[in-house]
């Protein structure tokens, strides 16, 4: 059940007439610290135990008021609602909210936001078609077509969630996140913004441009300043690489964990790989080893802990063993 009060504001009131537009605010879309201004609501328990904080409009092209019983709870809610439609603009505290619609819940104390929704707090921007903001948690819940960004990274999902006050943010359905090392492919994600690290749940891809490798695996972590990724859960790196004749080789490694090293401050970039390492190059080469560590640069890979190489029609075995993938077109180990 909806009603509706009248409270339609012409657009110059709030651009150009300062005392009419605090008088609007506070009669339309003013949140007052105490709970006590709406005599005939009751607080909830969140208002119990969080600091509540003050929005202003500041931008609208129109707004309205009403009554809205909602069902879902038992007996039913009777809560007031503010509304602005069109160009809206407000603001709490440090945080800035844009979207094509805003409602305003007196009770819940919630912001739904529709359309061309875009989140500002210092340097982070959020973005989404529609969703909630709860401006006494400073949280942020968006859905279709989200996006994060941030001096460090960019986020993609379908729907995502930011804690401003925690600094993390949680991502799912069709994740993707982009840094300037590589990127990250998942089904739902973590991010925290504190220490730039990123946490990566299911169908897990971290794949990197500059030497078209990707890594595999159920779960990983990436540290996006540092250049370090690590996956586990079955990690299988793939590369795929062409020889001078035109061939299409592709490197396979299975390990039970890979660590992955691309940062700056790294001097050799590589991959580490841990227990029960499998290693196939084409259809020439096959290797397995306890341990071994992939130089991205000079495409060597180092063999550790009873290592053994079929190479065409001869097999190695050693203490360790360094296999050179590409040299000329051919492919050699020693």
């Amino acid at each position: 059940m909806l009603k509706k009060l009248a409270c339609k504001n012409n657009t110059s009131w709030w651009i150009h007439v300062g005392m009419l537009l605090s008088l609007v605010v506070a009669l339309c879309l003013h949140l007052h610290a105490s709970a006590q201004t709406q005599p005939s609501s009751k607080p909830t328990a969140a208002q119990d135990t969080v600091k509540l904080v003050t929005v202003i409009l500041e931008r609208a092209d129109e707004v309205s008021g009403g009554e809205f019983l909602d069902s879902t709870f038992s007996p039913p809610l009777r809560e007031e609602f503010r509304s602005a439609i069109g160009n809206v603009l407000f603001r709490e505290s440090t945080t800035t909210v844009e979207c094509d619609t805003a409602l305003q819940y007196l009770t819940t104390r919630k912001i739904r936001v529709v359309s061309n929704v875009k989140i500002v707090r210092d340097t982070v921007t959020i973005t989404g078609y529609e969703g909630f903001y709860f401006p006494d948690e400073r949280r942020s819940e968006l859905k279709k077509d989200v996006t994060l960004s941030d001096t460090k990274v960019l986020l993609k999902s379908d729907s995502g969630i930011y804690f401003s006050n925690e600094r993390r943010a949680v991502f799912s359905g069709n994740v993707s996140l982009k840094d300037s090392v590589q990127m990250v492919f998942c089904d739902s994600l973590v991010y925290f913004r504190n220490d730039a690290r990123s946490q990566a749940f299911r169908n897990v891809r971290l794949m990197n441009l500059a030497d078209n490798t990707t890594i595999t695996g159920g779960y990983a972590e990436h540290f996006n300043t540092r250049g370090y990724s690590f996956i586990i859960e079955q990690p299988l790196l793939t590369k795929i690489d062409s020889t001078q004749s035109g061939k299409i080789d592709t490197l396979f490694i299975r390990a039970a964990r890979m660590d992955s090293y691309r940062g700056e401050k790294d001097s050799v970039q590589r991959v580490e790989m841990q227990d029960s390492v499998r290693i196939r190059w084409g259809r020439e080469l096959y290797a397995k080893a306890k341990n071994a560590i992939y130089r991205l640069k000079d495409q060597k890979i180092l063999l550790f802990g009873n290592p053994i190489v079929w190479f065409e029609r001869s097999q190695l075995t050693g203490d360790s063993i360094v296999v050179q993938l590409k040299e000329r077109g051919k492919k050699f180990a020693h």
